[in-house]
C-alpha cells in the first residue's frame, strides 16, 4: 500500500504483506490494529491512482480530510511529515481523519476548540502500542 520496506507488517488474505498502520488508515473499518486474522479488503483499493507528497506513485493514498482539498499521501508519509491525524470513536466504529500540511494546523486548532484539550488528548491515545498493551494486560493478570 506504500513504498515502505520496514515496520510492522500483516499478511493479507491473498498472501501479500501490508503495513499494519497503512491497513488501519486505508481500510478504516475493515482492519483493526492487533487483529490476528489476515487483512481483508485490500482488493477494494486502487493502487497507484494518486501521487503521494513523497512523489511516489505507488500503493494507496489517503486524501486530505479537509473539504475540497485534493492533496494525497500515504499514511506512513503523513505520520513521518507530522501531518495531523486523529481517530474519533463513534460507538464501536473508529473514524480516521488525516490532514495535509496546509490543513493540519487549522484542523488541530479547530479540534482543540471544539473538543477541549482533554478530549483531544484522549483521541490521540485511542491507539496504543503493543508493548504498552502487553504491560497493561500483565498488570491486570497480577491484580
Amino acid at each position: 500500500m506504500c513504498h515502505g520496506t520496514s515496520g510492522a507488517f500483516r499478511k493479507t488474505v491473498d498472501g501479500k504483506w501490508v503495513h499494519a498502520f497503512c491497513a488501519e488508515w486505508l481500510l478504516d473499518t475493515k482492519y483493526v490494529r492487533g487483529q490476528d486474522k489476515p487483512v481483508e479488503g485490500t482488493e477494494t483499493l486502487v493502487e497507484g491512482k494518486d501521487t503521494c507528497v513523497c512523489l511516489h506513485n505507488v500503493g494507496g493514498c489517503l486524501r486530505c480530510s479537509s473539504g475540497d482539498c485534493n492533496i494525497t499521501f500515504h499514511p506512513t508519509c503523513a505520520r513521518s511529515c507530522g501531518f495531523y491525524m486523529n481517530t474519533k470513536g463513534f460507538g464501536t466504529t473508529p473514524q480516521h481523519k488525516a490532514y495535509c500540511g496546509k490543513h493540519s494546523v487549522q484542523q488541530k486548532e479547530a479540534d482543540a476548540q471544539q473538543y477541549g484539550p482533554e478530549e483531544l488528548t484522549s483521541m490521540k491515545r485511542m491507539r496504543i502500542s503493543m508493548p504498552d498493551l502487553h504491560y497493561i494486560v500483565s498488570l491486570c493478570l497480577v491484580a
